[in-house]
């Protein structure tokens, strides 16, 4: 499906707004979570590679999906790290995720550099809904800890009483459920769709990613790009600045000389725009941030915009000596000409992070800024 295209709906779980949450829930993007039929369930696992930590807790959630016969899914990596443990090589044999699979739930281990990375694969279409467990540095979007994993995905992927296979006890598989624990949650973080167009006589955009299976892709002109934190323009030799002037909703704004302009969801405000001088903006706001890096113009002060906004960025002919190229999410990257044009809009298919939170949503992403952005 391609992006952009939908609403937020999901097979086998609606987790669209429910009408009777109260009205804050529901304008901070919150949702109500519900599981599905265990039988129908196809997971993609991706642990953070060559960590023992994380290696460990994924040969656990292996063992505890493989235990409820549910289709399990990973990348070449994840599964390259673990490849050589005795549970892998007799028991757990997870499938190779490609793009032509169909997943409805995803679960990482690690922290936000995992998770970015599997947002990364569902570059073109929309995300599954996310069980994030923090084993990383940071986790500032991560909603669940690993002290308690297996007990966590009994309850979030409806588990109870589906037991088969009981002859898989290498490892504890259930603990107990607190029952007073408040009841999932789907929160949705704004995503940013990335068009790239030309208007010269290239046709297409070569565009390199660690997702692709050699390295780089060829993307036709008019092609997107899903982003959770940000787009990139920078100049390739970071130090000489580039020019490009900026419109908003089809109307010229200014024109721009830096080494770099980030446009960035409320999400990413707290990554890359942030360390670039811009505003941290709490995540529930819906906006575009735009912040310049070394700005040759002293006037030019970092944007805020409301989410609905089409931002352009067109690059003019004949007045950049170094080379341009765009960087969606520190990762798929492309060179651009002169009189390419990148579009940076607000997409229809938010991304769904399940979580627990016990508090209101200003005073959860209070307490998790404190904790892992301003106090890192």
């Amino acid at each position: 499906m391609e992006l952009g295209k939908s609403s937020p709906s999901y097979a086998g779980n609606d987790n669209e707004m429910d009408k009777n949450e109260p009205l804050e829930a529901r304008l901070k993007g919150r949702a109500r979570f519900s599981p599905i039929p265990v039988d129908e369930l196809s997971v993609l696992v991706i642990s953070k590679p060559f960590d023992q930590e994380c290696n460990e807790c994924f040969i656990e959630v292996l063992s505890l999906l493989k235990k409820y016969e549910v289709k399990i899914y990973t990348t070449k990596s994840s599964l390259e790290a673990i490849k050589d443990d005795p549970i892998v090589k007799t028991k757990v044999k997870p499938l190779v995720f490609s793009q032509d699979v169909e997943i409805n739930r995803i679960i990482t281990l690690g922290g936000d550099g995992t998770i970015l990375f599997a947002i990364k694969l569902f570059y073109n279409k929309k995300v599954p809904p996310m069980i994030s467990f923090g084993m990383g540095s940071v986790g500032y979007l991560c909603a669940f800890d690993s002290q308690d994993v297996t007990g966590t995905l009994v309850e979030l992927l409806n588990l109870q009483a589906m037991g088969k296979n009981d002859h898989i006890s290498d490892i504890d598989l259930i603990r107990p459920i607190k029952t007073t624990d408040p009841p999932p949650i789907v929160d949705h973080k704004d995503r940013l769709k990335v068009t790239m167009t030309s208007n010269s006589k290239k046709e297409t955009f070569m565009v390199t990613s660690t997702i692709f299976e050699e390295g780089e892709k060829e993307f036709d002109s008019g092609a997107s790009i899903g982003a959770l934190n940000e787009f990139v323009l920078e100049s390739e030799s970071f130090y000489l600045p580039f020019t490009c002037g900026l419109y908003v909703n089809e109307t010229f704004l200014t024109d721009i000389s830096a080494c770099g302009l980030i446009i960035s969801t409320s999400t990413g405000s707290t990554a890359y725009g942030m360390s670039a001088g811009g505003s941290i903006v709490q995540a529930g706001v819906e906006a575009i941030c735009i912040s310049a890096v070394n700005p040759s113009s002293i006037s030019f002060r970092p944007l805020i915009l409301p989410f609905n906004c089409k931002i352009a960025l067109k690059i003019p002919k004949g007045k950049n000596e170094n080379s341009v190229r765009g960087v969606v999410d520190g990762d798929f990257k492309f060179m651009c000409t002169d009189e390419d044009e990148i579009t940076i809009e607000g997409s229809s298919d938010p991304i769904p992070f399940v979580s627990k939170e016990e508090d209101d949503p200003m005073t959860s992403w209070i307490k998790r800024v404190s904790s892992t952005v301003l106090n890192y």
